[in-house]
C-alpha cells in the first residue's frame, strides 16, 4: 500500500470523509461513557503546523473553552502530555472543574492529531478504567480513519475516466477500441489488446490504434495464445516474471516478447461473477517494466471492466444466445462444485416432474349446469278474455285440478242467457208451425234450434274453461299473473309452465374444446349451488349437435338424467357444476393439455 502524505489527508474529499467518521465515533464514545462533558478530535497540518478541530461533541459550540482544548491537543501532538489532568470549564453558566483525557491520533505510527475529552471528577481507579476505554476507542478510530482515508485517496481519476468511457452508448467493439487506445496512451504501451473468452479460446475483440484488423493474422493469433496461457492458469501474468510469479508458466508470453524485441508484457483477466469474461494484454517497450502501482491500477480497472463489458456484450447478443448462456451458467452451477441449495432444488424439480409424467389421474370435464323438469306443460289462455283472479305464482307447488287462474266469464253468461231466450223463441215458432202443419217452416226452425244449441254448447264450454286448472301435481316453473288482474289475454297466450315433481333432467353447457371427449352413457356427478355438500350422480343421455354462443364462448347443450333420485329439495332452475370422468392420463397432461392444444392450433393457423 502506498504511503499517504498529510497533504493528501487535508484535501477536501479526505476531510469530508474523515469528519463524517469521527463525528459518529465521537458521539458514540461520549454517550457510552457517562459523565463526559466535552469531546473533540483535532488534525495536524504539517504545512503550517496548525491544529484543526475535525469534530466535536456536543455539536453546539462551547464558548471560552476552545483555546484550552487546542492547548491540550497541542501538548499531545508535540509529545508533552498524555496523562489526565484538570481544567476549569464553563458549562451551563457555571464554572466547573473537569478531568481531562488526551490521546494522540496516529496513522502508520505517525501522530496526525489528538483526541481530547473533558469529564467529571473521578477516583484514581475509575480514571484508570475510563482511560483504558478511551484508548480502545481511539485505536478503533485510528483503524477506521485509515481505511476511510485509503478509499478516499485511492479514488483514481483515471479509473473514473475509464468507467465513463465504458458507460457510453456505443457498440462493444468501438468501446473496446477506445479503451485500448486510452490504456496504451496512459501506460505508454506499444500495443494493448482486449480479448473475449469464448469457450476455451480467446478471440480478439479490439486493438489499440487499429479499429479494423484480420483475426487470422499471425501476430493477432500470437497475442491470443498468450492470453489463453493466462486463461488456463486463471492468473495475471507479467513477463519478465517478478519474484512472486516464479511458479507461473510463461512460455507463450516469452515467445511473444521475443517476437516483439523483448518487450514487457502484462496480461490481466477480468471476471463476470466467477467466470473469466475476457483479458487485457499490454505490451511495453523493452526495459520499461510495469511498476507495482501501475499493476494495482490495472487490477482495480479489471474489477469494473468485467461488469461493464458483460452488460454491453449481453445487450448485443440475440435473445437465443442470452437464453442459452443463462442456461449454461445454471447447468454449470448445478453439476459443478458447491451450490448445494440449487442442486437440492434441481433434484426436487426432477422428482416432481417425473411424478407428474408417470402418475395417472382421472381426467374430468367440467360444465355449468342447470336443473329442468323432464316434462313441462304449458298452460295457455283458451280464448280471448280478461283475468279475474290468479293466486298461483312461479315456484309454488300445485295439486292436480287445482285452480290456477280464473278468467272473467260475465260476457259469456250474458251470451248464454241471450241464446236461451233466442232458443225459447224459436221453439215457440216451431210448435206453432207443427200445429199448422207447415212442414217447410218446421224444417227451417228445427235447423235454427240446432244452431242455437250448438252455440249454447260452445258458450257453456267456454264458461267451463274460464276456470283454468292444473293438469297434474307439480311445480309452477314460470308465470305470475297476480300483478295482472283485469289484463287482457289472447287465445293461445302462455300463462304458466308446470313440471311434475320428482322427474328432472340436467342441462350441461359443455365447451367446444371438450365436447369431442364426451360420450353418451358416461357417468358424472353434479353439485348444486343450493346443495353444495351433496353430490348427485348423473348419466349423459343426449348430446345435441348444435352450439350456441354465450359469454364469449361456444357451448354445446348436453342432457343428463338422474339414475335414481327422490329428493324433495330439488327444484327446477337450480344451478350448479357438473364434472364427468372421460378417461385417465398423466397428471402433467391433465394440467397442460389445454394450453398445448391451443398453442398447436395457433401454430397450425400460422402455417407452421
Amino acid at each position: 500500500m502506498s504511503e499517504i502524505s498529510t497533504s493528501q489527508i487535508h484535501t477536501t474529499a479526505s476531510l469530508e470523509a474523515l469528519n463524517l467518521v469521527s463525528s459518529r465515533w465521537l458521539e458514540w464514545q461520549c454517550k457510552m461513557i457517562s459523565e463526559v462533558k466535552i469531546g473533540a478530535v483535532f488534525l495536524k497540518n504539517e504545512t503550517n503546523n496548525n491544529l484543526t478541530m475535525l469534530s466535536s461533541w456536543p455539536e453546539e459550540r462551547f464558548e471560552g473553552i476552545e483555546e484550552e482544548l487546542h492547548a491540550l491537543a497541542r501538548d499531545v501532538v508535540d509529545g508533552r502530555k498524555i496523562i489526565a489532568s484538570k481544567v476549569s470549564c464553563h458549562l451551563s453558566d457555571d464554572e466547573t472543574v473537569c478531568d481531562t483525557v488526551t490521546l494522540p491520533l496516529r496513522h502508520k505510527s505517525k501522530v496526525i492529531g489528538a483526541v481530547v475529552f473533558l469529564q467529571s471528577i473521578r477516583s484514581e481507579e475509575q480514571k484508570k478504567a475510563i482511560f483504558q476505554l478511551f484508548q480502545w476507542g481511539v485505536a478503533w478510530l485510528e483503524s477506521t480513519l485509515a481505511s476511510t482515508l485509503e478509499e478516499s485517496v485511492n479514488a483514481n481519476p483515471f479509473i473514473t475516466h475509464v468507467i465513463k468511457l465504458l458507460l457510453e452508448d456505443e457498440p462493444a467493439v468501438v468501446t473496446g477500441h477506445k479503451l485500448c487506445n486510452v490504456l496504451a496512451e496512459h501506460f505508454k504501451c506499444k500495443r494493448v489488446v482486449l480479448g473475449e473468452v469464448k469457450g476455451l479460446q480467446v478471440h480478439t475483440l479490439a486493438l489499440s490504434n487499429q479499429l479494423r484488423f484480420d483475426h487470422r493474422a499471425s501476430h493477432v493469433r500470437d497475442m491470443e495464445v498468450a492470453m489463453e496461457e493466462s486463461l488456463d492458469q486463471q492468473k495475471m501474468i507479467q513477463y519478465p516474471k517478478p519474484e512472486e510469479m516464479v511458479s507461473l508458466v510463461t512460455q507463450k508470453h516469452q515467445a511473444l516478447s521475443k517476437l516483439n524485441d523483448d518487450t514487457e508484457i502484462l496480461t490481466m483477466p477480468f471476471f463476470d461473477g466467477e467466470n473469466i469474461l475476457g483479458l487485457i494484454l499490454l505490451i511495453r517497450p523493452k526495459n520499461h517494466p510495469f511498476m507495482k502501482d501501475e499493476v494495482r491500477v490495472i487490477q482495480n480497472l479489471s474489477e469494473v471492466l468485467g461488469a461493464a463489458l458483460a452488460l454491453k456484450l449481453r445487450d448485443e447478443h440475440s435473445f437465443v444466445k442470452v437464453f442459452f448462456q443463462g442456461l449454461k451458467k445454471k447447468l454449470q452451477a448445478i453439476f459443478g462444485a458447491g451450490h448445494l441449495s440449487l442442486k437440492v432444488a434441481f433434484v426436487g424439480f426432477i422428482t416432481v416432474l417425473t411424478a407428474l409424467i408417470f402418475l395417472k389421474t382421472p381426467y374430468y370435464i367440467y360444465a355449468k349446469s342447470s336443473l329442468e323438469g323432464a316434462v313441462q306443460h304449458v298452460i295457455v289462455a283458451p280464448y280471448d278474455g280478461f283475468i279475474e283472479s290468479a293466486s298461483i305464482r312461479a315456484g309454488e307447488k300445485v295439486a292436480s285440478s287445482q285452480t290456477l287462474v280464473q278468467l272473467n266469464d260475465h260476457d259469456l253468461k250474458l251470451e248464454h242467457l241471450k241464446l236461451l231466450s233466442e232458443r225459447d223463441k224459436i221453439k215457440k215458432e216451431y210448435r206453432e208451425a207443427l200445429v199448422l202443419r207447415e212442414r217447410a217452416k218446421v224444417s227451417i226452425l228445427s235447423a235454427q234450434i240446432s244452431q242455437v244449441d250448438a252455440r249454447l254448447n260452445l258458450v257453456n264450454e267456454k264458461i267451463k274453461r274460464s276456470t283454468i286448472k292444473a293438469p297434474f301435481s307439480g311445480i309452477v316453473v314460470s308465470g305470475d299473473l297476480s300483478q295482472s288482474l283485469g289484463a287482457p289475454v289472447e287465445k293461445g297466450e302462455a300463462l304458466f309452465k308446470i313440471s311434475p315433481l320428482g322427474d328432472y333432467r340436467v342441462i350441461l353447457n359443455v365447451d367446444d374444446e371438450d365436447i369431442s371427449k364426451l360420450k353418451i352413457g358416461e357417468k358424472g356427478s353434479l353439485r348444486l349451488i343450493g346443495l353444495p355438500y351433496d353430490e348427485l350422480a348423473i348419466n349423459i343421455s343426449r348430446i345435441i349437435p348444435i352450439s350456441s354462443v354465450s359469454n364469449g364462448g361456444n357451448y354445446f347443450r348436453v342432457e343428463a338424467s338422474f339414475p335414481d333420485i327422490n329428493d324433495t329439495r330439488l327444484k327446477p332452475g337450480m344451478q350448479g357444476i357438473t364434472k364427468v370422468e372421460v378417461g385417465e392420463d398423466s397428471i402433467l397432461w391433465v394440467l397442460s393439455h389445454t394450453l398445448v392444444e391451443r398453442i398447436r392450433l395457433w401454430f397450425w393457423s400460422l402455417g407452421v
